[in-house]
């Protein structure tokens, strides 16, 4: 399970990059997005989240 938990933060964080430079093309008026930091943190704590989700 950690490594799920691992793995999903890795994805997120990447998705929150990916969000940080959509935000910033479209003129980044979004306060969460607009920080590179707080967007991989936030996405990483959302994949890790959805990884730990048992089905």
């Amino acid at each position: 399970m950690f490594m799920r938990m691992l793995i999903g933060g890795a994805i997120g964080a990447l998705a929150g990059l990916g969000a940080n430079y959509l935000c910033m093309i479209t003129g980044g008026a979004c306060p969460l997005m607009r920080s590179k930091v707080v967007a991989v943190i936030l996405w990483a704590c959302i994949g890790a989240l959805l990884a730990a989700v048992k089905r």
